[in-house]
């Protein structure tokens, strides 16, 4: 199922299966997409520090990941 899904998002790649760096990225991003901001999920799900979580997936824009907060905090 991993090797049709992949094939769907990027067709123009030969894969056989997802390693398991890819499927750890995966996990991560997705569970991002679903709960912004939420790091603790994230590195719960992957048995990882929280730190290294924020430090690898989290806002690299500062204006984007401040604009989301206070949108969050609208009254």
């Amino acid at each position: 199922m991993t090797y049709t899904a992949f094939m769907h998002v990027m067709p123009e790649e030969k894969q056989h299966g997802i390693n398991m760096h890819a499927m750890r990225h995966l996990i991560a991003e997705t569970h991002l997409d679903d709960h912004p901001g939420d790091y603790i999920g994230a590195a719960a799900k992957l048995n990882d520090e929280v730190e290294q979580i924020i430090k690898t997936y989290g806002d690299k824009d500062r204006t984007k990941a401040m604009r989301r907060i206070a949108e969050q905090y609208e009254l």
